[in-house]
């Protein structure tokens, strides 16, 4: 995969993720990243693997997957905004004679919400090790240049099939509009929404991005 122009979606996401791996500088000059099932699908389609690698980087490693501990390395973890992976995280930092890693770079991909910060503060020892937590908004995938994916396989079904709750419309609606609003963070643009008027889903998707 050629590195893509730089003002290209594709473009400004790579920029991003390597930026922020480049910034976290160590002793050694030599990191770890971490990420997860949604968090790797972000950044595999925007940068390559060699990429990550020239910043400093010795492994890219699961989340969700045994690992080897390195408790002399920090690591970055990139992950996406989810009870399941905020647990994992704590996890490598609940021994605090046999930390995972030395020091943790906490990159979300969306928003974190007041209940994942409390359920963060609860490890006093992550808290100790954290040098870095912030929100990224990349939750989506650049499949070309300039265009993008939401990664949501499952939405026209959810959103189409007269049987299914509207519970589950709603909750894929809030997905669709968080996504949409990562994409809007990253080009830095505030769009004009137009929609159906009687469109129901398309009203509550664009009343979302609004607010």
């Amino acid at each position: 995969m050629p590195a893509p122009p730089s003002g290209s979606i594709r473009g400004i996401v790579r920029t991003r993720f390597l930026n922020l791996i480049k910034e976290v500088q160590t002793a050694s000059g030599w990191k770890v990243v971490v990420v997860d099932a949604l968090s790797v699908r972000c950044i595999s389609a925007a940068c390559r693997m060699s990429d990550i690698m020239d910043e400093g980087v010795t492994m890219v490693d699961n989340l969700e997957k045994r690992r080897q501990p390195m408790p002399t390395m920090e690591a970055i973890y990139i992950i996406s905004p989810t009870q399941a992976s905020i647990d994992k995280v704590k996890a490598d930092f609940e021994d605090p004679d046999k930390p995972m890693y030395a020091a943790a770079h906490i990159y979300v991909t969306y928003e974190l919400d007041n209940m994942l910060i409390h359920s963060l503060k609860q490890s006093a020892e992550l808290v100790a090790r954290t040098k870095a937590l912030r929100e990224l908004y990349t939750e989506f995938l650049t499949v070309e240049h300039q265009v993008y994916n939401m990664d949501l396989p499952e939405a026209f079904h959810r959103l189409y099939t007269p049987s299914l709750p509207k519970r589950e419309k709603q909750e894929m609606i809030g997905h669709i509009v968080e996504r949409l609003l990562t994409l809007c963070v990253t080009l830095g643009e505030r769009p004009l929404v137009r929609y159906k008027r009687r469109e129901g889903q398309s009203a509550a998707a664009a009343g979302g991005e609004e607010e």
